[in-house]
């Protein structure tokens, strides 16, 4: 019995961040759909308003894909995506009840809650909160200048959203005559604003951990900045999540389906699963997780009990 027990934890609630090394490269690398254009290589789309288009992947990503690389570079650049991805995956694992409680403070609009928590959310997750990570990871697997060009493709994206992002808040800011007067007051009573258009590029020093996010820029242009890292990091733990719980329904899935187990069965089987997950955040004591097998156990007849003991042994 022990035996069985401990074979069905294993296969049960084997981590799902192993299968996240083994994506192939087409997947890691394929990105969103890009526009083509004469001259430098870019990650930057517009639509038919020339507003930016959101990638669906991070910048970084979206730009490796983008580089004609060898062979061997794109298998190096693979695995460091890969190896983000398990990271991501792992990080999401050990940190359910600290992403559910940061998910109420944002439905509840609680902004004091939210600034703790977002804190507390960069310390558990270490450098891969920190932006310019991943393109420094990256470009240390690259040939110089290709390394530039996926910095200039990544800086490139940001400083649209950027300057998109500003100009809009200028709008708003310009729109209706108490804001005018107060832009004029602002201004120095000439109605020219402090801010322009233009703005310094980011620092081109690869050397620098956080290169592209430093340097001299205006605060507004820091904040919005740090707001557009912080929506590319929550879509990267959208994703990292989506993946874990996922390939976790597949396993499960794929157990049961082996079981021939009645509507019956399988509704409370699943129940009882899913019940502990929401208990246990994902984090369960062996004490939970023998509890889950022993309760699972008891919902199945022998021929049940001998096939789920043979999915077990292998």
């Amino acid at each position: 019995m022990r035996l069985v027990t401990t074979g069905f934890l294993i296969l049960f609630f084997s981590s799902a961040v192993c299968s996240a090394q083994t994506r192939d490269e087409d997947s890691l690398l394929g990105g969103p759909k890009v526009a083509d254009g004469a001259g430098a290589p870019t990650i930057v789309e517009r639509d038919f308003e020339g507003k930016v288009k959101r990638l669906e992947v991070r910048p970084e990503e979206a730009a490796a894909m983008r580089l004609q690389l060898t062979e061997e570079e794109r298998r190096a650049v693979d695995r460091v995506l890969a190896e983000r991805a398990a990271s991501m995956d792992a990080a999401i694992v050990g940190n359910v009840e600290l992403l559910t409680r940061l998910a109420s403070a944002r439905a509840a609009n609680d902004r004091e809650a939210l600034r703790g928590l977002m804190e507390e959310l960069r310390g558990a997750f270490g450098e891969l909160a920190q932006p310019g990570k991943l393109v420094e990871d990256i470009s240390a697997v690259l040939p110089a200048e290709k390394a530039e060009e996926l910095r200039a493709m990544v800086r490139g994206y940001y400083e649209a959203v950027i300057a998109e992002a500003a100009q809009d808040a200028r709008r708003t800011r310009d729109s209706g005559g108490a804001n005018e007067a107060m832009g004029e007051q602002e201004s120095g009573g000439d109605g020219s604003s402090e801010e322009s258009d233009s703005h310094e590029p980011m620092t081109d020093n690869p050397r620098q951990r956080r290169g592209l996010w430093r340097g001299g820029r205006a605060g507004s242009e820091r904040q919005l900045l740090a707001a557009e890292s912080l929506r590319v990091f929550g879509q990267e733990i959208r994703a990292s999540y989506d993946r874990v719980i996922g390939q976790a329904t597949q396993r499960l899935d794929a157990m049961l389906s082996q079981l021939n187990l009645t509507g019956e069965q399988d509704s409370k089987i699943r129940n009882l699963i899913t019940e502990f997950g929401q208990k246990t955040r994902l984090n369960p004591t062996a004490q939970q997780k023998a509890e889950l097998f022993r309760a699972v156990w008891a919902q199945l007849n022998s021929d049940q009990r001998g096939a789920l003991a043979a999915q077990i042994r292998g």
